[in-house]
């Protein structure tokens, strides 16, 4: 008998090692069998490792079935939302339409109390005016509105948004050069912004009021093609204008001689020689078309300041604008011995501190009787060179000439307006900005050096504060403020007045309604103003919302 022959067979495919001993024996077949039998053991291995596991295929099904499950609700609960929000923002646009129309008629029904009880001998009110006529009875304070040199094509939407916001509470008067920058009858109480907010038409100062028998009334060519909403001006129509025509914003045109930039001086000058000889006032606040006002905090400032510069006792009547008041956010430049108030964020001035720079103005010209001055001492060449700005680069800074002024020839500084817990009333920056405390390098530096004015500030530094602290709850301005953020902020006021005060009003509340009439596109906010933060940044919105509702007026505005 021959020995079996032991072969090894490894499949390095299939992972199979056999070790099964096949006979060299051909005559008896089971070479055969045992070939057979790894072929077969090859094929079940094969389809045991293709067999998919049905664990893993449940697990897949469950979990598509999921994911779609959570999509369908996710998608209905936006859908759901989405209506909510959109029936909200309907209905309380239509509650801050119906509130703002109340308030149109009740603003038309003091307007002709007033008309009948200031009306003049030829039976005009307070706001119809002759170019030389002088106003009957003197306002309390005025707001002069001049140009902004940032964005300069979008001021005639800048003040139609004031024209129907704060300018008719706050006295405006629009200083312009050019007939069609501000078009008073389209944009009178007749139509209604997109946020359904009516405002006041405007009067005419400088040459354009109606005549003696009030037949006549100054009208743009633009408005006379168009009328009031694109619609033909019609008889009955221009009838019933006085009835919504509010006594302000007023508009002031300046003449070409005095209108450009470069002469900036000039045309402060003419403006400020105006509006002491036709209005009047005990104040006047000097703005340009980026700021936003609120004028019931005016009148609360001026209850404390108006005593003159040094505080005063807080009786408005002895003050009443005899005493000097030269009111804002001050600057302090490095080198210049004196402190400025920023133009942006605007700043007060009294009747006498007007008077005064005048005439040291025109002590080489004429006084404010139209006589020519007799110069009796050099001093008074001096101040009036002081005054006017000779070197050419500060004709394009007044308010670096006034401040000048002040200082060298009346030894006048800015007075400190900060609240006790150093809080600045005026702001040179948008609300949004102010409240993140995102200010530009240059702003800051110049508070370094307000010690040399003031003496050491060994509490605040006067460091400018941001979040919750950031503005006083009697803040009067914001600045870089476009027409679209004017607009969205007086509603945003308005909306927290009109539902009894902030502890009337939650911060979701509030901050939906922000979202509602906020403008989102950048074009509508400008270059230097922020957009409201994302909803995701909750400590942004929680200071933000803080300061609007702490600087928002408890009561509507009634005069000072």
């Amino acid at each position: 008998m021959k020995r079996p022959i032991t072969n090894n067979i490894t499949n390095t495919n299939s992972n199979i090692n056999t070790s099964t001993p096949i006979s060299t024996n051909s005559g008896s077949g089971g070479g055969q069998k045992r070939v057979t039998r790894i072929s077969h053991l090859r094929k079940g291995q094969q389809q045991k490792k293709s067999k998919p596991n049905p664990c893993v295929l449940m697990t897949g099904v469950i979990t598509t079935i999921l994911m779609t499950f959570i999509y369908l609700v996710t998608s209905s609960m936006h859908r759901t939302m989405m209506e909510e929000n959109a029936a909200y923002e309907e209905q309380q646009m239509r509650l801050y339409q119906q509130q703002q129309q109340q308030q149109q008629q009740q603003q038309a029904q003091l307007q002709a109390q007033y008309h009948g009880s200031h009306g003049n001998s030829n039976g005009h009110g307070h706001g119809h005016t002759t170019p030389g006529q002088m106003l009957n009875s003197s306002p309390k304070f005025i707001t002069v509105v001049l140009p902004s040199v940032v964005n300069p094509q979008g001021r005639q939407k800048r003040l139609a948004s004031i024209a129907k916001t704060w300018g008719p509470n706050s006295n405006a008067i629009f200083i312009t050069h050019e007939d069609g920058e501000y078009d008073a009858h389209a944009h009178d109480g007749k139509g209604q912004t997109d946020h359904g907010v009516g405002g006041g038409g405007g009067v005419s100062v400088g040459g354009s009021a109606g005549n003696s028998n009030g037949e006549t009334k100054h009208r743009d060519r633009n408005a006379e093609q168009l009328g009031v909403n694109g619609n033909a001006l019609g008889e009955e129509e221009e009838e019933e204008e006085d009835e919504f025509t509010s006594l302000y914003p007023q508009v002031l045109k300046v003449p070409q001689s005095v209108a450009t930039v470069d002469e900036g001086v000039p045309r402060l000058h003419y403006v400020m020689e105006t509006i002491v000889q036709k209005y009047n006032p005990d104040y006047a606040f000097f703005v340009n078309d980026h700021t936003f006002v609120i004028p019931q905090h005016m009148c609360t400032f001026l209850q404390k300041y108006g005593g003159g510069s040094t505080g005063g006792d807080g009786d408005m009547n002895s003050g009443s604008g005899n005493t000097h008041l030269y009111a804002g956010h001050a600057l302090k430049p490095k080198g210049p011995p004196y402190a400025f108030n920023s133009g942006a964020a605007g700043y007060f001035l009294s009747r006498e501190t007007m008077k005064s720079i005048l005439q040291k103005q025109n002590q080489d010209d004429l006084d404010l009787d139209g006589n020519e001055k007799q110069h009796e001492h050099e001093q008074e060449t001096t101040d009036s060179q002081e005054c006017k700005g000779e070197r050419k680069w500060l004709q394009g800074n007044p308010g670096l000439v006034t401040a000048n002024c002040l200082k060298k020839t009346m030894g006048l500084d800015p007075i400190d307006t900060r609240d006790e817990l150093g809080r600045h009333v005026f702001h040179a920056y948008g609300i949004v900005r102010t409240v993140k405390g995102d200010f530009d390098s240059w702003y800051i530096s110049k508070h370094e050096t307000l010690n040399e004015i003031w003496g050491e500030d060994e509490k605040f530094h006067y460091e400018l504060k941001s979040g919750k602290e950031c503005c006083s709850p009697q803040t009067i301005s914001f600045h870089y403020v476009e027409f679209a953020e004017t607009m969205a902020l007086h509603a945003t006021l308005q909306k927290i007045l009109n539902v009894g005060g902030p502890s009337n009003i939650s911060n979701d509340e509030l901050q939906k309604f922000m979202l509602s009439v906020w403008p989102t596109e950048k074009r509508d906010i400008g270059g230097y103003s922020h957009n409201l933060p994302p909803l995701g940044k909750e400590d942004i919105w929680d200071d933000l919302l803080h300061v609007v509702k702490s600087i928002a007026p408890t009561v509507p505005f009634t005069g000072c």
